[in-house]
């Protein structure tokens, strides 16, 4: 039965619906859930004919971070956007002489003796633009339609055992009439079986589909580099504007150097995940992966046996033309190329 697809227990949810209301259906864990809450995470999906994304990941990883990860890779043209018209507002009300430019600047140049007024306001209202933009993505609207995925916290009955059992063991048929398979990665994530399962049986049953590997610490680094941004350009603003530049002139530099300091502290912790990345696929092992219950456990070793022929097989599968795949694209890459514009 790994082969058919139980169309009459198929749901789905679009990325746009999972991410609304605070993100709810990734900030928890459905374990620590209510019946009551998980019946209404259930009730905001839908029956569906096909899968445009399944979403594999574990819930022993932090549900916050595959939240803010999951809403960057979305919405973060339409934070953009909003940037924009924060800045634009920005300039108009200071062009009105609304908002006070506390800051004082003299060039001290031949050709321009005239104090030029300063003030953060571009900076403020273009980072709280930024934010709410970013809050505020899920709601609004797209020129094309949204993904509609496979959330194992909605889409799985979560009372009924009957349908909950047809539900687990039916993700293979899922998996079938699913046109990409998206892997939100954390340092765990290759250590659960079920996850293991998910891009075995995605590989045979639908080797025309896309898989792709989103690790969740890339949002992280770029979280990290636009607070380094805006807190050293708020240090050289004000000790430019205030002057005390001509006094403290290595101090200041210091000063303003001092949120890329932290910032490279803590992207070596990033980088450390990205090394384990690659060291899981490259020290694989199947017996070792981590799995709630034996029956589980029994039930995924026999699909990995019946898909690849042996357990042996599907080790050295993904040791060698599954890791090559995947990693590929990020071996050698800075970062999405979707955030090269993130203000």
């Amino acid at each position: 039965r790994i082969r058919e697809t139980d169309l009459e227990i198929l749901r789905g949810m679009t990325l746009r619906e999972s991410l609304c209301r605070g993100a709810s259906v990734w900030r928890m864990n459905p374990e620590y859930l209510s019946v009551r809450a998980r019946e209404v995470l259930f009730q905001r999906s839908q029956l569906v004919k096909h899968l445009d994304v399944f979403m594999s990941h574990t819930w022993v990883s932090g549900g916050w971070s595959k939240a803010l990860s999951l809403l960057m890779q979305s919405g973060c043209h339409v934070a953009l956007i909003f940037w924009f018209f924060g800045i634009l507002l920005a300039a108009l009300l200071a062009k009105k002489d609304i908002l006070p430019m506390p800051l004082r600047y003299a060039p001290g140049t031949e050709r321009f003796s005239e104090v030029c007024p300063l003030g953060p306001w571009a900076m403020i209202l273009g980072t709280f633009a930024t934010l709410v933009g970013l809050v505020l993505s899920p709601y609004c609207p797209r020129c094309k339609p949204m993904d509609m995925c496979f959330i194992d916290a909605a889409c799985v009955h979560p009372t009924d055992e009957q349908l909950m059992k047809r539900g687990i063991h039916g993700i293979g048929g899922f998996l079938l009439v699913s046109k990409e398979l998206r892997i939100i990665w954390s340092p765990v994530y290759l250590t659960r079986l079920w996850c293991v399962f998910e891009v075995a049986t995605y590989k045979k049953l639908n080797p025309e589909g896309a898989v792709v590997l989103a690790p969740i610490f890339l949002e992280t680094v770029v979280v990290l580099f636009y607070a380094s941004n805006l807190l050293g350009a708020f240090a050289y603003l004000f000790i430019r504007g205030s002057g005390a530049g001509s006094y403290v002139a290595i101090p200041a530099v210091l000063l303003c150097c001092l949120p890329y300091l932290i910032t490279i502290h803590n992207l070596r912790k990033n980088y450390v995940q990205k090394h384990q990345l690659f060291a899981q696929f490259e020290n694989f092992d199947l017996d070792s992966v981590d799995c709630s219950t034996e029956s589980d456990r029994n039930f995924v070793y026999a699909a990995i046996t019946q898909l690849y022929g042996s357990k042996e097989a599907f080790t050295s599968y993904v040791k060698g033309p599954l890791r090559e795949e995947l990693l590929r694209p990020i071996a050698y890459s800075v970062g999405p190329e979707r955030y090269a514009l993130f203000p």
